[in-house]
């Protein structure tokens, strides 16, 4: 099972993102929450929710969580405000 991070600053659209071990857009892990391992990013978006409420998922790395009608589409880590 993956290990899933969350970013604890908010991106441009004010959002904290989720990232899957590995994913390129995850800035640096030592400075994120280590969320766990988990089955699936839908486990790990409701653990990061208890932390964050505006929690979201990475488009790159947690595809099956994000719905292609979202307007979350074009959160990317890589314009986070940190």
């Amino acid at each position: 099972m993956p290990k899933y991070y969350l970013v604890r600053r908010t991106n441009f659209a004010g959002f904290h993102s989720v990232h899957k071990e590995g994913c390129p857009f995850l800035q640096n892990a030592n400075r994120c929450i280590e969320l766990g391992e988990f089955d699936s990013s839908c486990e790990a978006i409701w653990q990061a929710r208890g932390i964050y409420t505006n929690s979201n998922a990475c488009i790159f790395c947690v595809k099956e969580s994000v719905a292609t009608n979202a307007e979350h589409l074009f959160e990317w880590n890589m314009f986070s405000t940190s």
